[in-house]
């Protein structure tokens, strides 16, 4: 039925059908293999352009925050300021003609960076001398609280005599 020709043909058709397939199974083989190594790629790109992207934000926004920083910096006291603070109170109270006196000093940590420094104080003299110290601490240039303010009259002498703390946030020594 089938001359020796159409057989060598079918043969032939058959070998060449077969490699055919095998290179197409190849291909979209490899081609599946690289379009994962590309989608990986891709994402690496992607995250080191969104790192980028986030580090110039934040550099961007410690330039522009730089003085605020600082601001806030100054409104900090530092461990070798606390003696010059403590100087200023006093000098408040000399100036305001109050006798004041320093009772007690207590750190208290706030977190790995701040403490808050408790100044306990005792003042003696005039009802508007007393208002006046009282409203200068709680102006203080720095992050600072008047609280426990307690203020009672002196039978016969006029003068009032009372007791305060300050509290104020300063930079933990490092």
């Amino acid at each position: 039925m089938f001359s020796k020709n159409t057989n060598i043909v079918v043969i032939i058709s058959a070998i060449i059908f077969l490699v055919s397939v095998s290179v197409c199974v190849v291909f979209f083989w490899m081609v599946s293999k690289q379009k994962t190594v590309y989608i990986e790629r891709t994402q690496e790109r992607a995250e080191k352009q969104a790192y980028r992207d986030s580090l110039q934000s934040l550099m961007r926004t410690l330039e522009d925050t730089k003085e605020e920083r600082a601001a806030l910096v100054s409104r900090v006291i530092k461990d070798d300021e606390v003696i010059t603070f403590l100087s200023l109170i006093e000098t408040l109270g000399k100036e305001q003609g109050i006798a004041l006196t320093t009772n007690s000093l207590t750190v208290l940590p706030v977190n790995d960076t701040f403490e808050t420094l408790v100044i306990a104080l005792t003042l003696e003299g005039t009802y508007s001398e007393m208002t006046s110290i009282i409203k200068l601490l709680e102006q203080l240039p720095y992050q600072s609280s008047v609280a426990k303010v307690t203020m009672s009259k002196e039978k016969g002498s006029g003068l009032w005599k009372g007791s305060l703390e300050v509290s104020v946030t300063k930079l933990k020594k490092i």
